[in-house]
């Protein structure tokens, strides 16, 4: 009779033991849930109040990267088409006479 209340006694404090683990576990889950959850709202919420800011930014580095990657292309290049007095009657006239 002693050695099964002892197998009992044992087998309650282990089971008590093993309660508290499973309890801080959930707890920290709980807590990280909790954490990511309240970051993801703060996110957004900044998102949606600074969107214009932000796209904006987006564009402007995403010209800055155009522009970077064709350096030669916006520079001088309308003065081959309009000609380099800028009228635009040299090479565009009509070349049969009235």
């Amino acid at each position: 009779m002693i050695f099964v209340q002892s197998i009992t006694i044992s087998w309650i404090i282990s089971d008590t033991h093993s309660n508290i683990m499973c309890q801080k576990l959930f707890n920290a889950l709980a807590l990280a849930s909790f954490l990511m959850s309240g970051t993801v709202i703060a996110g957004v919420g900044y998102v949606a109040m600074n969107k214009e800011e932000i796209k904006s930014r987006l564009i402007t580095e995403a010209l800055g990267e155009v522009k970077a990657m064709l350096p030669g292309l916006t520079d001088g290049s309308v003065t081959g088409i309009i000609g380099e007095s800028g009228t635009g009657t040299e090479e565009f006239s009509p070349s049969i006479p009235f």
